[in-house]
């Protein structure tokens, strides 16, 4: 058997991954549905077949882009730190704009969500 490789296709560009793409949807599911149950049970009660339920998705959807339920957890909590609530301010220096920063990720894990 000969070893595959990857071949451009006439424009010059990489060849599309194999398989389905990502669904975005069903990532933004999969992260409400993980915050719902850690606010609801905590880390301890998360579970990727709870996951899964609540999303509406297969299991395998979760685990192509996580290796398990305390990495969803993660991400469903991350991903409430990447959009700031409200518009900031521009930080009168670097050392301001970083106090700022972890204020943010402090306030999200001394929440009953984040301390699970």
């Amino acid at each position: 058997m000969r070893p595959t490789r990857a071949v451009k296709d006439s424009r010059g560009s990489a060849p599309r991954p194999r398989g389905r793409p990502r669904s975005l949807e069903a990532r933004r599911a999969i992260l409400r549905a993980a915050h719902a149950l850690l606010k609801e049970g905590g880390v301890s009660a998360l579970t990727i077949e709870g996951i899964a339920a609540r999303a509406g998705v297969g299991k395998p959807t979760i685990y192509r882009s996580w290796p398990n339920a305390h990495a969803v957890a993660m991400a469903a909590l991350m991903e409430g730190l990447e959009a700031p609530a409200a518009p900031q301010r521009p930080a009168a220096s670097a050392m301001a704009a970083l106090r700022a920063q972890l204020r943010e990720v402090a306030q999200v894990f001394s929440t009953p969500l984040g301390r699970n």
